[in-house]
């Protein structure tokens, strides 16, 4: 499968080289899909929690196959969050924070 880029400076192309397989993450302060440094991500197989406190962001997130948290990152209970979707602070291998 080809890995097209949707970041603005190639985060996704390195995280991906770097952990070499799917995995998971966090975005916060997620962009939909226009300049995201994890849809990409999930085109290979990835899966994570996108955080924002933007309804635009929340409806430009729509179809992804990450959950969408609408929240904002500084008073979010980030524990909770993960367990909601199934996550631990254990298995998240990449932190995108806008």
């Amino acid at each position: 499968m080809i890995f097209k880029s949707r970041s603005q400076a190639g985060q996704d192309i390195f995280v991906n080289y770097l952990i070499n397989r799917p995995g998971s993450f966090w975005d916060i302060g997620c962009s939909g899909l226009v300049f995201s440094n994890t849809v990409a991500l999930e085109e290979v197989g990835w899966h994570g929690v996108l955080v924002d406190n933007s309804p635009g962001a929340q409806l430009a997130s729509a179809g992804r196959s990450s959950e969408f948290i609408l929240a904002d990152a500084t008073t979010c209970r980030w524990l909770d969050t993960l367990a909601h979707v199934g996550l631990s602070t254990g298995s998240v291998d990449y932190l995108s924070l806008d």
